[in-house]
């Protein structure tokens, strides 16, 4: 499932969800457990995918993280000291 797949399906569940949760029900609006365990499952699955990047990204030196996202600033080399002027 492509990135904009699973998003147009996450926002169509949240949609559902609202409605449910405010009332609006409509009458072509159908659930039943199939629904609702495809929901939980498709939800599942993006928390995978989210776990692995974020593992991903911990899991880099911090130097790495830096000039990945461009900011931070430079490690000082080990036994360097900060003047405290």
């Amino acid at each position: 499932m492509s990135d904009e797949q699973a998003a147009s399906k996450l926002d169509n569940y949240i949609e559902i969800r609202h409605k449910i949760a405010h009332g609006q029900r409509s009458d072509n609006l159908q659930l039943n457990k199939t629904h609702v365990e495809g929901y939980l499952n498709h939800v599942e699955r993006l928390i995978d995918e989210t776990e692995k990047e974020v593992k991903k990204y911990v899991e880099k030196p911090i130097n790495e993280k830096e000039t990945a996202s461009g900011m931070g600033r430079p490690e000082k080399a080990s036994g360097e000291h900060m003047d405290a002027s």
